[in-house]
């Protein structure tokens, strides 16, 4: 489906003036030319107010922290940093069960 053509505008014109006269036609014209221009406000300001809603709604997350430069990492890897810490993990012998 595509958009209205000059053949498709120039047959509802002369429909509308048959249908209309020519003494109305112009008042008809005006009355669709000021219903066109409220149905653009009326959406221009819905989809400012849906814009300015779904902006303040979403979250924000911080960047991605850059690639270290030297590319020794792999991908499966997340780099090291100096707030990271090492932890050890030890291990208490069981004790010995008695039979």
């Amino acid at each position: 489906m595509g958009s209205i053509g000059p053949a498709e505008i120039f047959v509802v014109l002369i429909v509308a003036l048959v249908v209309l006269g020519p003494n109305r036609l112009p008042d008809a014209a005006r009355s669709v030319g000021k219903a066109m221009a409220e149905l653009r406000r009326m959406t221009s300001g819905v989809q400012a107010e849906m814009r300015d809603a779904f902006s303040e709604a979403l979250p924000t997350y911080p960047s991605q922290p850059p690639a270290p430069a030297g590319g020794t990492e792999s991908a499966h890897t997340p780099p090291s940093s100096p707030e990271r810490a090492e932890i050890t993990v030890v291990r208490e012998p069981d004790p010995p069960t008695s039979a």
